[in-house]
């Protein structure tokens, strides 16, 4: 089974096996990390609509312990989650982050950090990979939280 999702996306692995409803399954419990560790990175609009629906499922939401967005895309993933998705449900998903990289990413995209911050609860890792709009790195910030 694990051998299968490794040629699989993310979408495509929790598409086709996530079963929230039915935790004890096996085929569940065999995706552990592809609920529990997310990343987010040069998703379809399609792709996005189906984490979405997860995000918001009232009866079983998908809560991730690790979230990671990357390249140039955070900007727009944020600005859809933020403005299809209520902002206590985006709060709820930080509660649980024991881990939140933001890679490659522009300084406007630290609002999401900035937002949320006080949401970050459980956060034990915060990394954080910022550019310049010309692709050159101008810093990069990684904090272990030891609590």
């Amino acid at each position: 089974m694990v051998c299968i999702c490794r040629y699989l996306s993310q979408y495509d692995v929790l598409y086709s096996f996530y079963t929230p409803e039915n935790p004890q399954l096996r085929l569940h419990h065999a995706i552990n990390d592809y609920y529990k560790k997310l990343k987010l990175d040069g998703i379809t609009n399609n792709e996005f609509n189906y984490f979405s629906k997860l995000f918001c499922d009232s009866k079983t939401p998908l809560r991730p312990e690790s979230l990671i967005l990357s390249n140039g895309q955070i900007y727009y993933l944020i600005q859809h989650y933020s403005d299809r998705i209520d902002s206590n449900i985006i709060k709820s998903i930080f509660n649980n982050l024991k881990s939140l990289k933001l890679i490659d990413c522009l300084s406007r995209d630290l609002f999401l950090f900035a937002y949320s911050y006080k949401s970050l609860t459980q956060l034990n890792y915060l990394c954080i990979t910022i550019r310049c709009s010309d692709q050159t790195i101008i810093g990069k910030l990684s904090l272990n939280i030891i609590i």
